[in-house]
Formats: C-alpha cells, structure tokens, sequence
C-alpha cells in the first residue's frame, strides 16, 4: 500500500421536514396542555422538559417521527421517550447527550428569529469539532444518542418549543 485514508470517526445527524403536521395544532395542543414538568427541581436539567401531550396532533406527530426514524435508521429501533422542551427567553439548553438510548432526535413545531440554533460538539484530543445547525418550522433532527449538543440562547423574545426523544434498537433478548 503506498498511501491510504481511514476514516476514524464519522458522525452524521440526519435532517429532513415533516411536512403533514398541523404545527399550530401541535403547539396548540402543547400550550393548551398542562404543561406538567418531568422535574420540578430548577436545578435539575429535567427542568425545562414537559410531559408530551397526549393529544390528536401530537400523537400523529409521534407517529410520523417514528416512521421517518424507522424508515432510515431501521425498523429494530423502538421509541423509548418523548417529551416536549420549553426554553423561556433567555434561556437555552445546556450542553449534554443522551446516553443509555441508541438514537436521539429533536423536531420543531416553529422557528422563531433569533430562538437560537441546534449546536453539534465533539472533542478529540486537543481538537474541537462544532457544527451549527439552524433549523426551520417542520424540520427533524436525528442523531446518535452519545453525540453531545446545547442550544443557543433563545433571544426571540417569546417560548420556544421543541420535541425531543429517544429510541432503542430491539436486540433478541428483548424478545
């Protein structure tokens, strides 16, 4: 071999648009909820996470992110949790992942100016490797749970609301 390329990590976040939801209706049904916190604690990171609705829109909203999860990341993989996140203005969410899960994703119902972007951040020795990603209303973001991401301050002015989940591959022991 006289010269060769390997490739040591590659990491890919796959983006598309849900475009058969009502997002009105999706963050109607958010905001008319009772908006019940997973944690009460302000200084847990549960905080700003909200028990997911378990309404019509919503619930058609969580079908179809499981199908497009599915469909290109296979059909082993099984949603564990989904709730909704609220970042009043100001706000953003710290950097973490989501670790005991195989596939992770984030959906925006609505993209407010200024809301702040979906940041990617890995390190490599001394190496640090970000990627910004700005989203639009409609746009779904899935990624390897393990990869770590923060938001932006949220400088919109008003709430804003995202999605966001998890999913597990079924292996044979969990038949």
């Amino acid at each position: 071999i006289k010269e060769a390329t390997h490739s040591v990590a590659k990491i890919d976040v796959f983006e598309t648009n849900i475009t058969n939801i009502d997002n009105d209706l999706v963050l109607k049904e958010i905001i008319d909820s009772k908006q019940v916190r997973i944690d009460n604690d302000p200084n847990d990171t549960h905080y700003e996470d909200l028990v997911y609705p378990d309404a019509p829109s919503c619930k058609l909203l969580c079908n179809e992110i499981e199908r497009v999860v599915q469909e290109y990341f296979g059909k082993d993989l099984q949603m564990t949790g989904i709730w909704t996140h609220l970042t009043a203005p100001n706000g953003s969410t710290n950097f973490h992942n989501h670790h005991g899960s195989d596939i992770s994703f984030v959906y925006y119902p609505r993209v407010l100016d200024n809301q702040g972007n979906l940041h990617f951040k890995v390190f490599a020795n001394a190496d640090t490797f970000e990627k910004t990603l700005e989203p639009t209303t409609g746009t779904l973001f899935v990624f390897p749970s393990s990869l770590p991401h923060y938001t932006g301050k949220n400088l919109s002015g008003e709430d804003r609301y995202s999605i966001s989940g998890n999913f597990k591959r079924e292996t044979k022991d969990d038949h």
